[in-house]
């Protein structure tokens, strides 16, 4: 439903009655309000369901568990950064990487770092520091 913001000057009697209703039923302003003139309206306005705190920590901790996985991602990340640093793939392997974008780069790296550490399936050649 489109909503837009409006404002009335209401007797500060009328606003103690909706803020102790909206207080009471754990309702916003906004909701005490429309509800009150749709009814006083007669029309129907649909409104969107109430979020009950027990919905809102369950948001809270998807969150936490989305945040902790980023994190991972990029302490991961990082430590690729380090390793491409030390190894080479090959001429065309590395010409193939630098075509692919940032976000694609990184997961193709993930990927085949990740196959070549458990199966050993692409021949890596460290390359020598130099310092």
């Amino acid at each position: 439903m489109k909503s837009r913001i409006v404002s009335f000057r209401l007797p500060c009697d009328l606003v103690e009655i909706i803020e102790s209703e909206a207080r009471s039923t754990g309702q916003s302003r906004t909701r005490v309000v429309t509800t009150a003139l749709a009814k006083a309206y007669d029309c129907s306005v649909p409104l969107p369901p109430r979020v009950t705190p027990d919905q809102l920590q369950c948001q809270l901790d998807e969150l936490r568990a989305e945040v902790e996985v980023l994190r991972e991602s990029n302490n991961l990340l990082r430590h690729l950064e380090l390793l491409e640093s030390q190894v080479s793939l090959g001429d065309d392997v590395e010409n193939a990487i630098a075509s692919l974008s940032t976000k694609g780069r990184s997961a193709w790296m993930v990927r085949v770092l990740s196959e070549a550490a458990q199966k050993e399936l692409i021949p890596l050649r460290v390359m020598k520091s130099t310092g």
